[in-house]
């Protein structure tokens, strides 16, 4: 962004803002935080990458919640699972806001559940939605999930060539979302359907930083000719608008007809337009409502889904050890001559562990969360948070304190077992350590509804991987022998592995017809 915009911002609306959290009149005493510039607070502070590091940094020097503000707006992050859980859910009532997300009203997204302020709309949206993802009525998808899993281990079985596993998980998620949210069959790689909602999504996450673009701190930018230099992102949000419109309305519109026609699969938007019509609705927002949700559920579920899968099978690559275990959990209760159902999911607790272990490793959901804005003014262990601010969970840095998870740099599922054998239940958080699953989904009124679908997706995909495969290490060619070397993420807008070799064969070919 060109310094001269920055000024005409800082001369426009600075003083009046900034007084509201400089005054030196002010007694409230604010959550610490790195020192401001005069006027502008910490805009020249803010990286446009990877800012879940710096506010790792600032948590480090000030505390688990720091304050900061930009051209007068107060933000207060939080980096530990216990202050999250604090405001944003024991205070939710006062927490669970969203700031104006300019840019994303910019691109047609604005009114998605995730982006809705805290009103009757948000409601509205959540029920119609939750209602559907409940862990009951999550089973009406399974049959889906069941059918996509055993042709993504056919694929495996196929072409396990290292180059071939991140297309072979790309084809599992999308067809996954798009049949249980729109009852599509995807028949081919280059789906029409996928193809269109997969480059709406990448606009959409292109920019990265949810709530942090100028723009969102200085809405009058959205005027600014687009061809002005430093004027991309409206460039952008102008191309990206249509495509989603396209995104969310064309599949409603073919569920309708097919609908109309006796031949509309089962889906979520297919139930929800059932019920919007034996209602008798003619209510405009409504429809769009359900639009939007479609689109939302493939939008959150595709980049989270394909960052775990490709974690999973990446730690396990480096560990034989969590393989083994898993799959002796596995084959004492299939005899190794079956694949494993949902039914069984409370009898391999180890399994679970995995899964959690590989969500806290890629914290792909929303590295920073998506932030929440405050209604009114709160104090919190005598600091003041005033109303309006955004509040951002650094999820990045939760998933990596060392308070809640003893040497985090390490992959190990057990860690999360001790409780679970307490409990019965493989579900259950752990007592000594926390539980991944409670903080990647965000917290409070603002929680992921579609979790349950999430992690029952994963849950079949990885359990019955094992049941079939050995995930192993490449071969040294120098050496011939095993390479264990380490695996580095990347830092992007999710946590991914950056790529990696590593060996997938069948255990034996008594499995073979496990998948035939």
């Amino acid at each position: 962004m060109p310094q001269y915009i920055y000024l005409f911002a800082t001369l426009l609306f600075s003083a009046a803002l900034v007084k509201v959290v400089t005054t030196n009149d002010n007694p409230r005493v604010y959550p610490p935080g790195p020192p401001a510039d005069p006027i502008i607070g910490h805009v020249r502070f803010f990286p446009l990458e990877y800012q879940w590091k710096t506010f790792a940094e600032w948590g480090k020097k000030f505390g688990d919640i720091v304050f900061v503000h930009a051209l007068g707006k107060p933000m207060v992050i939080l980096n530990s699972a216990t202050a999250a859980r604090e405001l944003l859910e024991k205070r939710g009532a006062n927490n669970s806001d969203r700031p104006r997300l300019v840019f994303f009203e910019m691109m047609y997204w604005a009114t998605t559940l995730v982006c809705l302020p805290y009103g009757e709309r948000w409601r509205k949206q959540r029920k119609l939605i939750a209602q559907h993802f409940t862990p009951q009525a999550v089973i009406k998808f399974h049959p889906a999930l069941e059918e996509e899993c055993e042709s993504f281990l056919r694929r495996l079985r196929v072409d396990a060539a290292p180059g071939k596993l991140k297309a072979n998980i790309h084809r599992y998620v999308p067809h996954v979302l798009v049949m249980s949210t729109y009852g599509h069959p995807v028949k081919a790689a280059n789906d029409p359907y996928v193809a269109m909602i997969e480059h709406g999504n990448e606009l959409l996450i292109e920019y990265g930083n949810v709530g942090g673009m100028p723009v969102d701190f200085m809405p009058f930018l959205r005027h600014l000719p687009a061809w002005l230099p430093g004027m991309g992102f409206k460039r952008h949000a102008m191309k990206t608008y249509n495509v989603i419109k396209e995104m969310v309305t064309l599949p409603y519109d073919n569920i309708k007809r097919e609908r109309a026609s006796g031949i509309a699969k089962p889906s979520l938007v297919a139930f929800l337009q059932e019920e919007y019509e034996d209602k008798g609705n003619n209510d405009p927002e409504h429809e769009e409502d359900i639009k939007l949700i479609g689109g939302m559920v493939y939008s959150a579920g595709v980049e989270t889904s394909e960052s775990s899968l490709m974690t999973f099978f990446a730690m396990l690559s480096r560990h034989p050890e969590v393989v083994k275990r898993a799959q002796a959990e596995i084959d004492a209760l299939t005899g190794g001559d079956r694949l494993v159902t949902f039914a069984e999911r409370d009898a391999l607790p180890y399994i679970d562990c995995i899964i959690k272990e590989t969500l806290r490793k890629s914290s792909s959901l929303h590295i920073l969360g998506i932030p929440h804005a405050s209604t009114k003014d709160d104090v919190l262990d005598g600091k003041f948070i005033p109303a309006g601010s955004m509040i951002m969970p650094n999820i990045w840095q939760m998933m990596r304190d060392e308070k809640n998870f003893p040497k985090p740099e390490v992959f190990n599922p057990e860690r999360y077992l001790a409780k679970i054998k307490q409990s019965g239940s493989a579900m259950a958080a752990s007592a000594n350590v926390d539980d991944p699953t409670e903080i990647v989904f965000g917290f409070g009124r603002r929680v992921c509804p579609g979790r349950f679908f999430a992690l029952d997706a994963l849950w079949l995909v990885m359990a019955n991987t094992l049941a079939v495969f050995d995930i192993l290490p490449p071969i040294d060619p120098a050496t011939g022998k095993e390479d264990f070397s380490p695996i580095d993420f990347t830092s992007g807008v999710t946590i991914q592995p950056k790529p990696f070799e590593c060996r997938i064969v069948l255990r034996s070919e008594k499995h073979l017809d496990l998948i035939h």
